[in-house]
């Protein structure tokens, strides 16, 4: 009897045991439960926030990279002697200036500007065509054009898509801009056929003189005599990468994420893919002579693209300028005599 009572108080005395351990396995595992919950919750909205953020930040970079906005006139060149110098550019620029259209396709019309030499006896046969940049100031490219045609050329200033050129909402980052330079040049090709026809461009406007190599291909040979471009970009792609981080200060992976997320919105809205802009591609391949300006302190532009750009290129004739006080896009302004005198240089060894 005592060894059975004795059993059973032990055996009672354990299931109670059980049963607060249990007890407390429930409760640790609630708690454990809610921890993991909350966490979970919390890592979830992160994400979201974190997505948000990503397409935010790509949609914002594909905006400002590909939709056409007005443009600003930037602020007046500095110092009395460029006022006046700059203003005669434009004087010059409106009174000799006809404007001249043609259809690149059924509904596509574009229109440019056409300005004669401004020399007494010009050579004959020698055209510009200065690749259109909505960054660039109508004084800018009066004085750009002006100084082609006191070389003695027929300067050529298509209109940017958009600006009164072809309507459309989006640019095409070069890629369709190229198509329409070589348009012009066939039909410079139709009022003179012995022409020869350089192509000058600057930032956008250098990756459509860059893309337009492989389609020159097409064109009689010789036709294109060369090419001068200006802080170009290596591919639109990744030119948006490295805005994105730059701009943003994103690490490579949440960047490129967001690349992605503006590249699929690219393709969607405006009808192409950035990775189709490719001027390493373009230049392989091409016999164009090229002269590449870079600007020394251009944080627009990835630093390596210059370089990558040079190598790429399979012309005879390649040359460099480096500009070391200039910002993106204002090589001419920074150091005008040396940037001339490159242009002249190299155009003379292209036997233009």
């Amino acid at each position: 009897m005592d060894g059975h009572h004795g059993g059973s108080g032990r055996h009672t005395t354990g299931g109670v045991s059980l049963a607060r351990e249990s007890s407390r396995d429930v409760a640790h595992h609630s708690v454990l439960s809610g921890i993991v919950t909350t966490t979970l919750f919390a890592v979830g909205a992160a994400s979201v926030v974190a997505m948000a953020t990503v397409a935010t930040v790509g949609l914002d970079a594909l905006r400002s990279m590909v939709e056409i906005h007005p443009t600003p006139e930037r602020g007046r060149v500095s110092g009395h002697a460029s006022e006046r110098k700059a203003d005669g550019d434009e004087r010059w620029f409106h009174l000799t200036c006809r404007h001249v259209s043609v259809v690149r396709r059924p509904g596509t019309r574009l229109h440019a500007v056409m300005l004669d030499p401004d020399m007494a006896d010009p050579p004959a046969h020698r055209y510009v065509i200065c690749c259109p940049d909505e960054l660039r100031t109508g004084r800018q490219a009066a004085a750009t054009a002006h100084r082609f045609a006191r070389m003695g050329a027929n300067v050529l200033v298509p209109q940017s898509r958009g600006d009164g050129g072809v309507q459309s909402r989006y640019r095409g980052m070069g890629l369709r801009e190229s198509g329409d330079v070589i348009a012009w040049i066939a039909e410079v090709l139709v009022h003179d056929p012995q022409a020869h026809v350089v192509l000058h461009g600057i930032s956008v406007g250098a990756v459509t003189a860059m893309m337009a190599c492989r389609q020159a291909r097409l064109l009689p040979r010789g036709v294109v005599s060369g090419i001068i471009v200006e802080s170009g970009f290596a591919n639109a792609y990744d030119q948006l990468i490295f805005s994105i981080r730059r701009g943003r200060r994103l690490p490579a992976v949440p960047a490129r994420a967001s690349a992605c997320l503006a590249n699929a919105l690219c393709r969607r809205r405006a009808g192409y893919d950035l990775r189709a802009v490719d001027c390493l591609k373009a230049l392989r391949g091409s016999r164009i002579p090229t002269l590449f300006i870079t600007a020394g302190r251009d944080h627009v532009v990835d630093p390596r693209d210059a370089d990558r750009l040079f190598a790429a290129c399979t012309a005879d004739i390649k040359e460099r300028l480096f500009v070391a006080d200039a910002i993106h896009g204002e090589c001419q302004e920074a150091d005008p005599r040396t940037y001339w005198t490159a242009v002249r240089d190299f155009l003379s060894r292209c036997l233009w």
